[in-house]
């Protein structure tokens, strides 16, 4: 390598040098607004089947407020506050947290098996029992249980709401059994399985206290109300698998082949001049590294293929 002295290292080189450096700059990019991804939650329905679903919960709102009327001798609004999507796992984990005792009525299908519920909470059982005993002080406390009279007279309500529910769309093919209400329920959930829940909220005509009403049913069971006959819950962990695999098998993967490399100071490299000669740290024959998004993955020997150059991998690099 030429070597011309300390005096070609000028302010004239030094500004060449941060020139070319500057080129290298990586531009600001541009700032691209995008909407959090919960994987907490699923994602069972699209925008249009979370549209109809929505109108699906005003209709069974406006069919629980006339069935209340006549079983409680009064006017009800109710509306839907709350519809979500939730991983039974997380479901469950919320039923045993809940300090508050809720009151369970089990749906079940065309085959009998359990598959969804109608739930009442505490706050909501205490002031209809209220209304119908005409007991002012009754069950100030909610953790108190319920005697034979009171579940009877609760069941008889939950198992109202159910079928006016089921017949706001003969679509869900429910149906409830003549069993009580319970405080606990006795579904055989998946912690995987996904769940849509609907919150009703119902007040008296006239009244500021305002209680709630829950709807629970596997996401599966409502794409029929929706108008899907898909079946999106038949989907087996090997085709999510493939699926993903299919999807990431498209991701575009830089790859660099390193032929050698050389150290130079800072004083050399501005010296540097056409035909100057630079002594590489690999000998002739030696295998190029193939770099895969920065690091070493395999070796490989250069090659020319139609007329351009190419590498051909000879071994994978063992970390």
């Amino acid at each position: 390598m030429s070597n011309t002295g300390k005096d070609n290292f000028t302010l004239e080189r030094i500004n060449q040098l941060i020139a070319v450096l500057g080129q290298n700059t990586p531009q600001a990019r541009q700032q691209v607004d995008a909407a959090n991804y919960d994987w907490n939650q699923p994602h069972y329905f699209d925008g249009q089947q979370t549209q109809m679903l929505s109108e699906f919960a005003i209709q069974t709102a406006i069919a629980i407020s006339k069935k209340l009327g006549q079983l409680l001798q009064g006017q009800f609004q109710s509306k839907p506050i709350s519809t979500q999507q939730y991983y039974a796992a997380k479901f469950i984990q919320q039923a045993c947290e809940n300090t508050e005792n809720n009151y369970y009525l089990v749906l079940n299908d065309q085959n009998n098996k359990a598959c969804g519920l109608i739930i009442i909470p505490s706050v909501t059982a205490t002031q209809w029992l209220t209304q119908l005993l005409g007991d002012s002080e009754k069950k100030e406390d909610s953790k108190s249980k319920l005697s034979q009279l009171e579940s009877s007279l609760l069941t008889d309500i939950a198992q109202n709401l159910a079928k006016t529910t089921i017949c706001s769309n003969q679509k869900l093919n429910l149906k409830t059994l003549e069993q009580p209400i319970s405080e606990d329920f006795t579904l055989d959930l998946n912690n995987c399985e996904e769940l849509c829940q609907i919150i009703f909220e119902t007040r008296q005509k006239d009244s500021e206290q305002s209680i709630q009403i829950h709807l629970v049913l596997p996401c599966s069971r409502m794409l029929a109300v929706l108008g899907d006959t898909a079946d999106k819950g038949a989907s087996t962990p090997q085709q999510n698998k493939e699926a993903m695999l299919e999807h990431i098998n498209e991701i575009p993967v830089s790859s660099t082949a390193k032929f050698a490399c050389a150290e130079l100071t800072f004083e050399q490299i501005l010296t540097l001049q056409s035909g100057d000669v630079l002594l590489l740290n690999k000998k002739i024959g030696d295998p190029l590294e193939l770099i895969i998004h920065g690091q070493s993955r395999y070796r490989a020997q250069p090659a020319k293929y139609e007329g351009k150059l190419a590498v051909i991998v000879t071994e994978a690099i063992q970390e």
